[in-house]
């Protein structure tokens, strides 16, 4: 994305410089569609290795709420 579109690697740098005064690592994960296509980039500062541990938390986390949810669901469904 930011290749194409100077805009958004202006928000982009910035958002990082802004972050990394406050955080010791920052892993910024973005996407848009145009014209049927998906650009994605990834922006970070701090620590490669803690910012890919921390992403696969997050994915990890998320995965495992989800799985909670639809089991739970499942036990308990809702009574009509």
């Amino acid at each position: 994305m930011p290749s194409d579109c100077p805009q958004a690697a202006a928000v982009l740098e910035k958002c990082l410089h802004d972050l990394g005064e406050h955080f010791e690592l920052v892993q910024i994960l973005c996407s848009r569609t145009e014209e049927g296509w998906t650009q994605r980039c990834f922006w970070g500062s701090g620590n490669f290795y803690a910012r890919l541990g921390m992403a696969h938390e997050f994915i990890t986390e998320d995965a495992a709420q989800e799985s909670a949810k639809q089991i739970a669901d499942k036990l308990n469904p809702l009574e009509e």
